[in-house]
């Protein structure tokens, strides 16, 4: 996720773009092809999956872990 996310503040965006060769804008778009969806994470996606986890619908759910990603292998839980 790029969009709204502090990750990129102070430079640290315009720095990994550089390093890519990509423009800063389209480093969202970049990162999404880097995944298995290839399509990019945004904030409203997250907000999706707050919202499943605490609307009451998965009230017998414990210990869960939902990765918003877009599929991202190397993290997938071993």
């Amino acid at each position: 996720m790029v969009r709204g996310s502090g990750i990129f503040a102070s430079g640290w965006g315009a720095q990994r773009a550089a390093v890519y060769g990509v423009p800063e804008a389209e480093l969202g778009a970049f990162y999404a092809q880097r995944t298995l969806l290839k399509q990019e994470v945004l904030p409203e996606h997250v907000a999706a999956a707050v919202f499943v986890l605490t609307s009451g619908e998965l009230s017998r759910t414990t210990g869960l872990h939902v990765p918003v990603d877009s599929g991202v292998a190397a993290a997938f839980q071993r």
